[in-house]
């Protein structure tokens, strides 16, 4: 599944229609934003501020697992 989603979403890296699709999926993300990474989840707990590039590398989670469990918090690139 995840090969699947990178051949669809890897060439809309840095695009507008990437932003689209992370906000349907609950993301909020402001003006002038370019993202190159397809590595975002829990994706209404992220916040991404106006004028921001988000990198190839990048991992955006709203959650982490920790002693064998999993805990959930917003993140936001202010």
């Amino acid at each position: 599944l995840l090969k699947m989603c990178e051949a669809v979403l890897n060439p809309l890296q840095g695009t507008l229609f990437l932003n689209i699709f992370y906000r349907l999926l609950g993301a909020k993300i402001g003006r002038n934003v370019s993202i190159y990474t397809m590595f975002l989840s829990s994706f209404d707990l992220i916040t991404i501020d106006d004028n921001t590039v988000i990198g190839h590398h990048a991992y955006i989670l709203g959650h982490c697992h920790e002693n064998g469990e999993m805990h959930f918090g917003t993140v936001s690139t202010n």
